[in-house]
């Protein structure tokens, strides 16, 4: 049964499923659409908090945290299909990157938290490096079967967002550096 709902899972090919178990039935309804680049920007252009719920903040610290507050997604899904891994489950088979330009907003924000310290601990997504990285056929006919997608492209648009915020995080180190002088004199 897993591989049947595994395979059915692309927002563009699947159908409803209806198994039985037992007297009763299941039904499993097909994934929505892919978010597009320009909406997952709308997400991350949202004033997140990047901070624990009180809730969560009474139990305790989280240690979490020191890892994901200066991490920037960059991109969601995955078409890797490793054994051993649900990413493309829950996020879809489809690379959907972010624009440099939200990424870097992002970056701005990051470097202007009272607690930042100069250095952004991530850059990417559950599936590490595919930014910029997806086969055009997959967005209007769906998944591939049996072949991963190549694209010569894939490095050269991690580079230059890896240059652009390199770049910009840099800069803004160096503002911060300069004031804490200044305040210093």
């Amino acid at each position: 049964m897993f591989h049947t709902f595994y395979q059915n899972n692309d927002p563009l090919t699947a159908q409803g499923l209806l198994p039985k178990h037992g007297s009763r039935y299941l039904v499993h309804n097909p994934p929505q659409p892919n978010l597009t680049a320009e909406e997952l920007d709308k997400i991350y252009a949202l004033d997140f908090a990047r901070d624990v719920h009180p809730f969560y903040r009474k139990q305790g610290k989280v240690r979490a945290m020191e890892t994901i507050k200066f991490s920037i997604t960059s991109h969601r899904g995955c078409y890797g299909e490793c054994n051993f891994c649900s990413i493309g489950l829950h996020e879809g088979k489809t690379v959907i990157s972010r624009s440099e330009k939200s990424i870097i907003n992002e970056v701005r924000k990051l470097v202007a938290l009272p607690d930042f310290k100069g250095y952004i601990h991530d850059v990417g997504g559950s599936t590490a490096n595919m930014y910029g990285f997806e086969c055009q056929k997959k967005q209007t006919n769906g998944a591939c079967k049996n072949n991963p997608p190549t694209n010569s492209d894939f490095y050269a648009a991690s580079f230059n967002l890896f240059r652009s915020y390199v770049f910009y995080s840099n800069r803004s180190v160096q503002r911060k550096e300069n004031n804490c002088r200044k305040n210093d004199e």
